[in-house]
């Protein structure tokens, strides 16, 4: 993979090996590397705000819950971070939200709940909700207020929310687009 979402997926990639390795300084390094560049991507509409990921907002918005899931992870080697987690998980909420993806909501909401009540001790990361059985129909034409708003979406954030709507994780997803 190359050009600028290769280079962030690479650098989300490493992020996620530094958090399975118990090194988070090493994965927000990583995350915020992802970040950056994803922030840099030119914007898709002119209505669009810079440093909302260009055509990858919902990726960013991935990034935001996992930036904000690191931090609860790691309170007190993370709390520096924990104002920037909080920003970042509301941001990724509202995109969700604009999704239609309410478990994604309620996840990130839940996220926003613990960052804000913990106080420098260890609470388990919330899990993303349960994976929806394969056999849950797939949006129909009928879900036009669903199909409203995907059509605000590029092509590819189409494509990426339907697969959070069937809450793929974040490896389910980059496998199934071949990321």
């Amino acid at each position: 993979m190359q050009g600028p979402a290769g280079l962030l997926m690479v650098s989300y990639m490493e992020g996620l090996e530094y958090w399975a390795g118990r090194r988070p300084q090493e994965a927000m390094r990583a995350f915020h590397s992802s970040l950056e560049r994803l922030n840099a991507l030119p914007s898709i509409r002119p209505t669009q705000p810079t440093g909302e990921g260009g055509g990858l907002r919902l990726a960013r918005a991935m990034f935001a819950v996992e930036f904000a899931a690191l931090v609860l992870s790691f309170p007190e080697e993370l709390e520096a971070y924990r104002a920037q987690a909080l920003e970042l998980v509301g941001w990724g909420a509202t995109v969700y939200q604009a999704c239609g993806v309410e478990s994604q909501v309620e996840y990130a909401n839940s996220l926003t709940m613990r960052l804000r009540e913990q106080q420098g001790t260890p609470v388990a990361v919330p899990s993303p909700p349960a994976m929806v059985q394969e056999s849950e129909p797939a949006p129909s034409a009928t879900d036009g207020a669903l199909l409203e708003k995907l059509e605000l979406l590029s092509r590819r954030e189409q494509e990426v929310a339907l697969l959070v709507r069937k809450q793929l994780t974040n490896k389910e997803i980059a496998q199934e687009l071949v990321l």
